[in-house]
């Protein structure tokens, strides 16, 4: 059994080294203005025939808070395509394990160079926009439970919490006039009297 190597250098780990690069848990730690830097450097380490195996947690078990500026934000397969502008992404689904669910996906090097501003904002609108859908499914699961006297279940409850996150976050990120020109956030401000 061969040991790990660790680099605390981006600048000294290897070129086109290795076959696979997994990135767990980690890119809703990252700001999103080093999603570029993140993946091009990933890109210079893997191998041409190279692959980034991509896994998301799609489940909050306690509240987080992430060490970067744009908070907690989590891409499902349908925000992944949009970030690496494809349809080519092999997503496995979810990875149940120890009361979590993870999203896992292989995404082949050639895909990596694709990340830049436009399709990490097209991400992030599709996050808020998808989010949203599934706060409204989950409010009307738990207007129909209270409707019928029945309690809300854990679930549901987790779930509804981990959307409204990512939903709020996703829209905090797109308030920032100078990554979303064209977004209409003073609508949203004006109707609160922000």
């Amino acid at each position: 059994v061969q040991g790990f190597t660790y680099y605390t250098d981006i600048n000294n780990v290897p070129q086109k080294k290795y076959d696979f690069v997994v990135l767990m848990n980690v890119l809703h730690e990252i700001d999103i203005d080093d999603w570029k830097r993140v993946f091009r450097n990933i890109y210079n380490a893997l191998k041409d025939d190279g692959m980034l195996l991509f896994v998301e947690t799609n489940r909050l078990t306690i509240g987080e808070q992430p060490y970067c500026k744009n908070g907690f934000l989590v891409l499902d397969e349908n925000q992944i395509k949009e970030l690496f502008k494809t349809t080519n992404t092999i997503c496995s689904g979810d990875i149940e394990a120890r009361n979590s669910k993870s999203h896992c996906c292989l995404i082949p090097k050639r895909f990596l160079n694709n990340v830049d501003n436009d399709s990490i904002n097209r991400a992030i609108r599709d996050l808020a926009r998808e989010t949203f859908r599934k706060l409204e499914k989950y409010n009307e699961r738990r207007h129909e439970l209270l409707d019928n006297k029945k309690a809300v279940d854990e679930q549901t409850t987790r779930e509804y919490a981990y959307y409204s996150q990512l939903y709020i976050n996703a829209m905090l990120v797109m308030k920032d006039k100078k990554r979303f020109p064209d977004t209409p956030y003073e609508k949203i401000a004006d109707f609160f009297d922000l």
